[in-house]
């Protein structure tokens, strides 16, 4: 699911999404990457919010 994330230190909003992987031990880790792939550090995310969905292209439905 694609949000805009607030950084700390950032002016703009960013595309993100959070990711949940399960680490050593079973244990759940989860984080966010930008939409580009870079991982930002979880401590800076101080604000997130769904992005709504596209519009249908393509006339009537």
């Amino acid at each position: 699911m694609d949000v805009l994330l607030a950084i700390v230190g950032e002016a703009q909003a960013s595309e993100g999404y959070r990711v949940e992987r399960v680490g050593t031990g079973g244990i759940l880790v989860s984080g966010w990457l930008l939409s580009t792939g870079h991982p930002v550090d979880p401590e800076n995310v101080y604000a997130w919010t769904d992005l709504p969905a596209c519009p249908k292209i393509g006339g009537a439905s």
